[in-house]
């Protein structure tokens, strides 16, 4: 299927376009390039798949590490935007506040199958059991890398890793010394300003603050009037890392936000407030045999005022971890952890939570073993967290895993795991009252069992020097106990639709992903991307059942990227990106192409001038349907945009 108003030959002509901007880059004055070469990427310590830090070529995962260059390089605005680089996954624009993001699939705006931490802090809903992304930024210059994991993680990370982790890693405070200054905008973000100062007090302590505030504009319907999602929001924080001269290091951040969205109650616009802080203390030292220590622990808090419900959330989390170094073929690690958050709902337009205020908890406790069998060469893994939580009370999450490095240019890699998902709060104490004929009310289900999948993954990585990569992955899901809804008739009430919560949905999904990265010299680097899904799904049997149906047409089933860094000697450089998405049958979202271009004029080590366009082949589309408190469906104009750097 064609992108709606592309013809098919302009993909083509795209490429070649991009083609032709490395052949002749390769005549353009010598720079230094402005990226990390092919083997040092190889090397990114990464900790998101084990919670271990361990080079990125080495772990048996689906694995794709994001970093601060090819965020800068596209122009990314937020993390959400910068997770569009990864393989595998599906990430909509539902309007100018919300995404839809999925790992392998289940892509949807509250997707509670998805981890999403900021340095080791969840910031899940356990209202809706999904993610607030526009209440999810920070600084971009201050991100050391985003790693994602594609695939069940919950041996690590425990329920909620479901179908994969995303892991915000920002930079420390030694790494983000002295000033830096970005302020742009466009047509579709009005304006956004970001500040930041780095220094130290004294030769073991380095700190830094920062703020950040920007102003987006509306979607627009199909017809291109404006919807009226237009929003704002300021954000402020802080890092300082102390280190001690045994390796000892302890680190202490913060942040607290503020915004106004624009949202519908009763068919009439409203502004509500999201608002909120955490702060996230780490310790580490070394321990005996070349192990160490580690605790991290955080309170976040977040108000919410928006339709159709608002929330109050308070979480405090405790974990600590223990790897106790190698002993013969052996590494091994154990940790505790305990988490407990403190929610009040309230409810609108026909939406009461019973009780409004629940205190949820968790326990775990987890242990993992790497076994080396072949020395640099062979090596298995196996895991297993045992997690208390709220709903169901004790369960495990294994993980075994396998690695073969025949060479440093090689790795393959197998893995079998189980992953989990709690209810949200939402399905266990929420009703819901839609009047009309017939009008329908949405029960709670207390009674409600985790979804599960089992994951067979493998996968394949080869290095040709500092020329190409290759990473390719495939996998097959079994899914049981996924969520669902059943609807009945009130028989004292024929005119009244009961529905009900239940996790009756089960099959499989099974695909492919594929990535390679191609240097050519220090001008010009070229980076392909495709995935492949197929899921099946089926409630109690009925493989017809319209709700199986329609989760499976969520997600689109291919998806591609294809982008070159060009740079264009000691001043210039640019970005030309072109991305695929399939089409969303079950919401009728067509395919389309979008087209993203980035500038820069740098003229010296500290200005910075950039100029882009995003979605250039559409005056808009659609990529996903509207979120409840919003009229329509919103449709992504075209924009342009400027932004000037400073930084010293």
């Amino acid at each position: 299927m064609t992108a709606r108003g592309v013809s098919p030959s302009r993909p083509g002509r795209w490429r070649r376009w991009a083609a032709y901007g490395c052949a002749t880059a390769v005549g353009a004055a010598a720079a230094p390039a402005p990226w990390a070469d092919l083997a040092q990427l190889a090397r990114i310590p990464v900790s998101a798949p084990s919670k271990r830090a361990e080079p990125a070529w080495t772990i048996p995962a689906a694995l794709r590490v994001i970093t601060p260059e090819e965020m800068r390089s596209v122009g990314a605005r937020s993390p959400a935007e910068a997770l569009r680089l990864a393989p595998g996954l599906g990430v909509a624009r539902i309007n100018a506040q919300r995404f839809a993001v999925g790992i392998r699939g289940f892509d949807n705006e509250f997707n509670g199958k998805v981890l999403v931490m900021q340095d080791g802090r969840s910031v899940l809903s356990p209202q809706l059991g999904g993610i607030f992304w526009d209440a999810q930024d920070t600084l971009l210059a201050d991100v050391a890398r985003i790693e994602v994991v594609r695939g069940p993680v919950g041996a690590a990370w425990g329920v909620n890793a479901f179908s994969g982790v995303v892991n915000i890693v920002s930079k420390p405070a030694w790494d983000t010394q002295g000033t830096l200054a970005e302020a742009g905008g466009g047509t579709f973000e009005p304006a956004y300003l970001n500040l930041r100062y780095g220094g130290t007090a004294g030769p073991a302590t380095a700190y830094r603050v920062w703020a950040r505030a920007f102003r987006r504009g509306e979607t627009e319907s199909a017809a291109g009037a404006g919807l009226d999602d237009d929003w704002s929001q300021r954000r402020a924080g802080f890092r300082v890392d102390r280190t001690a001269g045994d390796d000892r290091r302890l680190s202490l951040q913060g942040e607290v936000f503020g915004g106004q969205l624009r949202q519908y109650v009763a068919r009439q616009a409203g502004t509500f407030d999201s608002r909120g802080w955490n702060l996230l203390g780490r310790w580490s030292q070394p321990a005996p045999a070349a192990g160490r220590l580690e605790a991290v622990a955080y309170w976040d808090a977040t108000r919410r005022e928006a339709a159709p419900a608002t929330s109050d959330t308070d979480t405090f989390s405790f974990d600590f971890n223990h790897a106790l170094g190698r002993t013969g073929r052996h590494e091994l690690t154990w940790g505790l952890g305990h988490q407990v958050s403190r929610n009040e709902a309230g409810g609108q337009t026909g939406h009461r939570y019973d009780p409004a205020v629940r205190s949820l908890g968790t326990w775990s406790v987890a242990a993992a073993d790497r076994i080396e069998l072949v020395r640099d060469r062979a090596s298995l893994r196996a895991g297993l967290k045992l997690e208390r939580n709220h709903f169901t009370g004790w369960e495990a999450m294994p993980h075994l895993g396998a690695t073969w490095t025949p060479s440093g240019a090689a790795t393959a890699w197998a893995t079998v795991s189980r992953g989990l998902q709690t209810p949200a709060l939402a399905d266990y104490d929420l009703t819901i009252e839609i009047p009309g004929t017939p009008s329908i009310r949405s029960v709670p289900n207390r009674s409600r069992p985790l979804a599960e999948v089992v994951a067979w993954e493998a996968g394949f990585r080869h290095r040709a020097g500092t020329a190409w990569t290759l990473d390719l992955a495939a996998f097959v899901n079994r899914y049981d106990g996924l969520p669902s809804n059943v609807a009945r008739t009130d028989p004292a009430n024929p005119a009244l639709i009961i529905s009900t919560p239940a996790n009756e949905m089960s099959g499989r999904g099974s695909g492919a992903e594929f990535g390679i990265v191609r240097q050519v010299g220090d001008w010009c680097r070229i980076r392909a991307s495709w995935a492949l899904l197929t899921p099946e799904l089926r409630v109690n049997g009925n493989g017809a059942d319209p709700a199986a149906r329609r989760q499976e047409g969520l997600s689109a089933r291919q998806q591609g990227q294809l982008s070159a860094v060009l740079n264009l000697g000691a001043r210039w450089s640019a970005t030309v990106m072109l991305r695929y998405t399939g089409s969303r049958a079950a919401i009728q979202v067509p395919a389309y192409l979008g087209a993203d271009v980035r500038l820069v004029r740098r003229w010296d080590e500290d200005f910075e001038l950039a100029i882009g366009a995003k979605d250039l082949l559409d005056p808009r589309h659609p990529e996903f349907v509207r979120s409840p408190g919003f009229p329509a469906n919103a449709e992504i104009p075209r924009s342009f945009y400027a932004e000037l750097s400073y930084r010293r």
